[in-house]
């Protein structure tokens, strides 16, 4: 008897401690992670317990928050029109979402490790045209999985420049698996841009990589400053080879510092010149590189 009173202890325990919990915030304003108020549905009802702590845990995020704590949870999803702000920090978790719309992750100093997906959506009650745009300043996102972009309806098309921005600056890295798109994010009349950014920072360029992803009709910008020394600096991969590279950039719209311009064709950078070819990636694969010379 006393064996199955001790088991059966431990298997509430263990139930407690594997519960999961969804977690919501409150809706407008701006709050820090630590003094956040939780609630357990989106009329306000308050958290069974503190706040969000274990791996188990998921939030739904309906307010402008910043970070100031490291995060280890399953899940944090973010509605439109809301901020989500780190600077130092590490974020583990299995799954990543946010709208497509108004949404800004903004990290300076800050890794975020997703072992599964990265999701975006967009539904038709949304009406703001603002991009959502994933800010990373000597940071990264690394995902284990795909980078799922969707739409829910075609209607959307017609509000619009919504879409996503990708903005990786200085020491900072966006890797993702594959990424699968939308063809309306294909689409450069009626669609939703999704635009890559990348800009150099004490001498360091950022970096997007994917190992699989078809790049037609996408936007590739690339910002290096007028004092970045010759060299150079793969800002585009794949985990492809040369030729097959080639034919996944096919159709990818690039420029370099606003100027539109095709591979090998050099533009001014200072008292240098810079261009884009296909090269190496860093370990493996292929990528699009700036050249200064």
């Amino acid at each position: 008897m006393k064996k199955f009173t001790a088991l059966l202890t431990l298997f509430c325990i263990f139930c407690q401690v594997a519960q999961s919990y969804e977690y919501y915030t409150k809706g407008g304003g701006s709050s820090q992670w630590s003094k956040a108020e939780w609630a357990s549905d989106l009329n306000g009802t308050k958290a069974p317990k503190g706040g969000p702590s274990s791996t188990a845990d998921s939030v739904i995020m309906n307010r402008d928050m910043v970070v100031d704590k490291d995060l280890n949870l399953s899940k944090i999803h973010i509605w439109m029109n809301n901020k989500l702000e780190a600077t130092g920090r590490t974020i583990k978790l299995n799954m990543f979402s946010m709208h497509s719309v108004g949404v800004i992750l903004d990290f300076k100093k800050t890794k975020m490790e997703v072992k599964g997906t990265i999701k975006t959506i967009v539904y038709d009650r949304e009406s703001n045209k603002d991009p959502s745009k994933i800010l990373l300043e000597d940071s990264s996102i690394v995902a284990k999985s795909a980078m799922n972009c969707e739409i829910s309806s075609a209607k959307l098309a017609k509000n619009g420049a919504k879409g996503i921005v990708i903005d990786a600056k200085g020491d900072s890295l966006f890797s993702a698996s594959d990424l699968i798109l939308d063809p309306l994010f294909r689409d450069s009349e009626n669609g939703m841009p999704f635009n890559m950014i990348v800009s150099d920072k004490n001498g360091k360029m950022g970096r997007i990589e994917f190992d699989e992803a078809e790049f037609n009709g996408l936007i590739l910008q690339v910002r290096p400053s007028a004092d970045l020394r010759k060299g150079t600096y793969p800002v585009l991969c794949v985990s492809a080879s040369k030729n097959k590279a080639a034919k996944l950039f096919e159709g990818l719209k690039m420029s370099i510092n606003g100027k539109t311009v095709k591979l090998e064709e050099e533009v001014p950078l200072g008292k240098n010149k810079a261009y884009l070819e296909l090269g190496r990636a860093p370990k493996s694969g292929s990528a699009i590189t700036l050249v200064v010379k």
